[in-house]
This record gives C-alpha cells, structure tokens and sequence, in this order.
C-alpha cells in the first residue's frame, strides 16, 4: 500500500512521502524527484537571487559575474 499525500493549498503545492515528475509535451522529463533527490533537465534563468552549494556542467558556459566570499575557485572563466 502506498503511503503519499499531495497537498495543494494556498502556500503551494506538497508532496509527502512521494516523488513527482513534470514533463514536456513530448513526454520527456523536465523537472523530477526520486529518492531524495532533484533532477532538472534545461536551463535556469534568474533575474537576482543566491546560490549555495556546487554547480557541475559536462558542457556549457557562463556568461556575468562571479562572487565568492570564501572558498577556493578552480577552473577557467
């Protein structure tokens, strides 16, 4: 027997004890959960805001600024 609950209201949307999946019109998985874990496939676009944590790309580029106040940068720019 499975054991989720989705939820929503007017603070959003929660899903308890589950994953969840949001696809594309042609069915790929775009946004997606699983065993803890988040997965997003595409591209993040943001206006302001912060980061924290690790970002790792295979392929790809960076276009602005760069702003650490502590650790370590490796790689090229």
């Amino acid at each position: 027997m499975q054991d989720s609950k989705m939820v929503f209201d007017s603070t959003g949307l929660t899903v308890q004890n589950g994953s969840f999946t949001i696809r594309d019109s042609e069915g790929n998985n775009l946004l997606y959960s699983d065993n803890g874990n988040l997965a997003l496939k595409g591209n993040i676009y943001a206006d302001g805001g912060y980061f924290k944590g690790e970002l790792q790309a295979a392929t790809g580029s960076f276009a602005g600024s760069l702003t650490a106040a502590t650790g370590t940068f490796t790689g090229e720019l």
